[in-house]
């Protein structure tokens, strides 16, 4: 293991790292937030203690990244068509239109997911306050990010500004999921080499070092790998990063789930059940923490 591994900031947040995030990360000129999707479905992939309960997903439009393996491939452009409704002014009506009085009273959790949500960071107060007219009885929020715009400090502490005014009433937690692989997930940046996979790890040090300094101890995080043997290599590097440097504390945060092979696969349940125990044990032998997806199990993503 290196020694960069082993001390902390040692990463410095350098000109050299703000024109990369500047010039091929960061939304420029980012939409109005809308809502492109919404459901209720079981939480199957944590949110601290969240896995199994109901939850009230939102789905806000546009991405900063372009994952070619997105499963919500529709909600990168940002593309107007998918649009429902404005989630910070429109919301309200919207709920209280499609979900019955039960779910408003008993659903107590709600995943913000995209896209990238944390592109709308500077409406989530109008958006949240949309969402508890309606789900007066929620507790607890999940924001599914890749968490690249924690790079920015003023970013942080404005959740953490955020968290502070719902504190008597939200539990935030952060799900990360990050995105290593400059071909896959960068577009035509990664693809000519303008970012890789070197300054995409030490730009997510940052994300990191950001969430200890500012938010450790205002907002619960999760940090999610899905582990294949491919994906091992590209995500150890960064598991090895917060764990030794202690940006994510206790280690049992770190979420090892497994990867989904296509259901058009003859013997799909076979590999489903391969890459759960490979997961599982991969898990279990880095004394981190297992997802189970369950709502892949159960039929209900």
């Amino acid at each position: 293991m290196s020694s960069r591994q082993l001390k902390k900031g040692l990463i410095p947040e350098t000109k050299e790292l703000d024109n990369i995030y500047d010039n091929f990360i960061v939304e420029k000129n980012p939409p109005l937030p809308y809502i492109i999707q919404h459901f209720k479905s079981l939480e199957g992939e944590g949110g601290d203690n969240a896995v199994g309960l109901t939850t009230l997903f939102l789905r806000l439009n546009k991405c900063n990244l372009s994952c070619n393996f997105c499963d919500t491939s529709f909600s990168i452009k940002g593309d107007e068509k998918y649009n429902i409704v404005r989630a910070d002014t429109d919301l309200t009506e919207l709920l209280n239109e499609k979900y019955s009085e039960e779910d408003r009273k008993y659903i107590h959790s709600c995943s913000i997911t995209g896209g990238e949500p944390l592109i709308h960071l500077e409406h989530f107060e109008d958006i949240i306050e949309e969402l508890l007219e309606s789900f007066n009885g929620i507790n607890h929020i999940i924001v599914e990010t890749n968490g690249l715009y924690l790079y920015k400090k003023e970013n942080a502490m404005k959740f953490a500004e955020l968290s502070n005014i719902y504190a008597d009433r939200i539990k935030f937690t952060l799900s990360i999921s990050p995105k290593l692989d400059a071909r896959v997930s960068y577009g035509k940046a990664g693809r000519n080499g303008d970012i890789n996979e070197k300054n995409i790890l030490d730009i997510y040090e940052v994300v990191f070092k950001n969430y200890k300094r500012y938010l450790t101890n205002v907002v619960n995080i999760q940090c999610k790998f899905v582990h294949s043997q491919v994906l091992k290599e590209s995500n150890e590097p960064l598991m090895d990063i917060i764990i030794n440097n202690n940006y994510i504390y206790p280690r049992t945060k770190i979420l090892i789930m497994p990867f989904t092979p296509s259901a058009k696969l003859t013997d799909y349940e076979k590999k489903w059940k391969e890459s759960k125990d490979a997961a599982a044990r991969y898990a279990f032998e880095k004394y981190l923490r297992y997802s189970p997806r369950i709502h892949v199990d159960r039929n209900m993503d």
